[in-house]
């Protein structure tokens, strides 16, 4: 089944899927709905991919920060310190 709705006044349609481009009328406007191509969810899919892909990539950039600041220890402001000032002196 193929579920649609009526343009003009929003009802729920539906329809068996071999009656795809036929023309009915709206059981309450009476408006002229055709029926459409069964819709796929791909767009769905990619989007909810890619959003749970960024969302492990920050969740491991985070995790691997904090294990290089554990591993440093308490040499690991004086580190970073060291490669700001030689990046800002590079010029």
């Amino acid at each position: 089944m193929i579920g649609y709705s009526c343009p003009q006044c929003r009802t729920p349609l539906q329809a068996p899927d071999d009656r795809v481009g036929t023309t009915n009328p709206c059981p309450r406007c009476g408006a002229a709905v055709q029926v459409p191509a069964a819709s796929s969810n791909k767009t769905l899919f990619i989007v909810l991919g890619v959003v749970g892909g960024v969302i492990v990539l920050g969740f491991m950039f985070c995790c691997l920060s904090v294990l290089a600041i554990q591993l440093l220890g308490t040499n690991s402001s004086k580190m970073f310190q060291t490669v700001a000032e030689s990046i800002g002196s590079g010029s």
